[in-house]
């Protein structure tokens, strides 16, 4: 059979309120990203796709308003992908208002099965709660020469608030032939069944709910159970662990593709006993949102492109790839390999894959070299001297955001001050430098002052984001007592928001950490531990 292809899109979060909703541009771009990755996969490669959850943003959207939308969006993706299967999954999102609070609903997909139903090829997997969770898609399974069953997660009928579900393992028993296939079992649901990085530990988003579900969230909810805010305790599905049991005692090589944490990221689960199998998962990121995430520390937020998931079956080889899209379509797309694996019987022989390499040199060189002195109480005095090098004109200056306590008096001759109270540094090719007094946290005691709970660390760091592609990366702490003795490095991909630790250099007075041929969006940092007294 020739190669197949699954596009796993998840969490289009279509349908929001006008202030809220995504221009229909951003889904003319989602589906021009999927066309261009069917081009170049070739015109004998077998296509479907499948959408695992969160396809609108809250149960009680109109029936006219899916309607309108998911028609026009089908028909965009019908224009790229021809006649192939579409396999749409409900998420939290489309079984509960806002995603959270009840009723657990079974309107909105019944509207939008109703909106599809003329296009003869789009098929919705969303039960009743008296019905079982699980069924064989077979119109995947005849495209991908896979066993495909698709679960719905989203069980959860009863309670006021809950972003979450439950597996049941009679419901995967039930569905036939997954036990000791001789073909590759392909699960698709919406909650993950492990915690996904990076946001594993994130805060549940307020921005845009009222002030009474504001503080119920932040102040009720930590306050009555620990880390309740959070959103790995928040939005997890009972039963995760024995399904994951479950799943390796199937005797069949498994894969499991889900969204919910609008992050992409794989993981190999060897099985530990004979006769089981492994269990491939990859995460899909939010195909219809900026997903944000806070890696340059609590005041800055990042954003992650909108994404999908390409994964090609290849004989007995498997790939998955993320393919990142710009939101404003101005950049090429971006695509990552999550895994790749063979099967061997009931076992996936992964391969390690190569991290994303760097595709442009934008800059020959990008450094921040920064000097400490006592300043206030428990606090640092940071004086910080910016390179960029580069023949002046190849490359537009920008604002860079200074990470300094609020009440920081910070100075240099382009230094400002955004009406929002952020500070920034305009960064030109060449040399650029400021001063900030009381700049950075000292003590402990200082630390645990200004943050309370969990929110302290007693940790502080200097960074530097490196925002073109660089022949050179290069960040320098000085003034710091055993530096080098005390001080750790890390390395985050912004495009993941993965951390890597990485090793420290000897530099005069203190310690450096290089990256050579730096790819772009990359967060240089330098940690060091606060003084006890």
């Amino acid at each position: 059979m020739s190669d197949a292809l699954l596009l796993h899109l998840s969490d289009l979060h279509f349908c929001k309120t006008e202030e809220r909703d995504p221009a229909p541009e951003l889904r003319k771009l989602l589906c021009k990203a999927v066309g261009t990755v069917v081009e170049e996969a070739g015109p004998d490669v077998r296509v479907g796709l499948v959408v695992t959850g969160d396809l609108i943003d809250s149960s009680d959207t109109p029936a006219e308003r899916i309607a309108d939308v998911f028609r026009s969006f089908v028909h965009d993706l019908r224009e790229v992908i021809g006649s192939a299967p579409i396999v749409l999954l409900p998420g939290n999102h489309d079984r509960r208002i806002g995603g959270v609070f009840a009723p657990w609903s079974t309107r909105a997909m019944q509207d939008l099965e109703a909106a599809v139903s003329g296009d003869g090829c789009t098929y919705v997997h969303a039960p009743n709660a008296d019905e079982p969770l699980a069924h064989s898609v077979h119109e995947l399974s005849s495209v991908l020469g896979v066993n495909v069953v698709a679960y719905d997660s989203t069980h959860a009928i009863e309670g006021k608030i809950s972003a979450g579900g439950l597996f049941r393992t009679t419901d995967l028993l039930a569905v036939p032939g997954i036990v000791g296939c001789d073909k590759p079992v392909v699960l698709l649901l919406h909650h993950h069944l492990v915690p996904t990085p990076v946001t594993d530990v994130g805060v549940m988003d307020t921005s845009h709910t009222t002030w009474f579900e504001r503080n119920f969230v932040q102040r009720f909810l930590p306050w009555l159970v620990s880390f309740a805010d959070r959103e790995e305790l928040f939005m997890t599905a009972l039963g995760a662990g024995t399904t994951l049991t479950l799943l390796g005692s199937l005797g069949s090589a498994t894969v499991v593709l889900h969204g919910h944490k609008h992050y992409p990221t794989a993981r190999l689960l060897r099985a530990t006993q004979a006769g089981d199998g492994d269990v491939l998962i990859a995460s899909a990121g939010s195909s219809g949102t900026l997903e944000q995430y806070r890696a340059l520390g609590p005041r800055e937020r990042t954003f992650l492109w909108p994404s999908f998931n390409a994964v090609t079956f290849r004989g007995d080889d498997i790939s998955i790839e993320t393919v990142f899209f710009s939101p404003k379509g101005t950049r090429p797309n971006v695509r990552q390999v999550l895994a790749r694996a063979t099967r061997k019987g009931a076992s996936w022989e992964g391969s390690r894959v190569e991290g994303p390499s760097i595709s442009e040199v934008r800059v020959a060189s990008d450094e921040a070299e920064f000097l400490l002195r006592p300043g206030g109480v428990g606090l640092w005095d940071v004086s910080c001297l910016r390179r960029l090098g580069t023949p002046p004109g190849s490359v537009r200056s920008y604002q860079e955001p200074l990470d300094a306590l609020p009440r920081a008096e910070i100075s240099g001759e382009r230094v400002s001050v955004e009406p929002n109270g952020r500070v920034t540094l305009r960064v030109d090719p060449g040399e650029t430098s400021y001063r900030a007094t009381s700049a950075l946290v000292r003590t402990v005691g200082e630390a645990r002052r200004r943050n309370a709970g969990d929110a302290f660390s007693p940790f502080q760091c200097v960074s530097l984001k490196v925002r073109r592609g660089a022949g050179l990366a290069r960040l320098v702490l000085r003034g710091l007592p055993r530096a080098a003795e005390i001080c750790f490095g890390t390395l985050t991909d912004l495009n993941t928001g993965q951390e890597r630790p990485i090793a420290l250099e000897p530099a005069d007075d203190g310690v450096s950490l290089v990256v050579p041929f730096c790819p772009a969006r990359r967060l240089l940092r330098i940690h060091w531990p606060l003084e006890t007294a």
